[in-house]
């Protein structure tokens, strides 16, 4: 597989195929989000499986429904990190009724899929 850069027509979209297959869509709005998936068009396609969610952003303000901040302008959708003092227990069991939460459950994690992760990854 090659590598491939597709920028859509309004210019607030990349998405970026990588040789292994992976991708990642960057698109900029209020905050720049990045969605990563881990095999790109493959199956599942399922947030906390192949797919994940991340914000950032530079400038405080309002987002995806948690305060964002210069101090900590990147972070995981959906996931409370260093804001509302999520434990690990709490975003373990979100994730297991939100799988948006799991991108959180990583970050908190180290980046590490530690073995009660909820999901087998693709």
């Amino acid at each position: 597989m090659k590598k491939t850069t597709e920028i859509d027509n309004g210019g607030t979209t990349i998405d970026i195929m990588s040789a292994d297959g992976s991708k990642i869509k960057l698109s900029s709005g209020y905050c720049l989000d990045i969605n990563f998936d881990s095999n790109g068009q493959k199956a599942p396609n399922t947030h906390g499986v192949d797919m994940f969610d991340f914000l950032l952003c530079t400038e405080e303000g309002y987002n995806a429904g948690l305060l964002r901040n210069k101090e900590m302008p990147f972070d995981a959708y959906f996931s409370g990190c260093g804001r509302t003092g999520y434990s690990r227990t709490q975003l373990l069991n979100e994730c297991k009724s939100n799988q948006l939460y799991c991108s959180g459950l990583l970050m908190y994690d180290g980046w590490e899929i530690k073995d009660d992760y909820p999901y087998k990854l693709k």
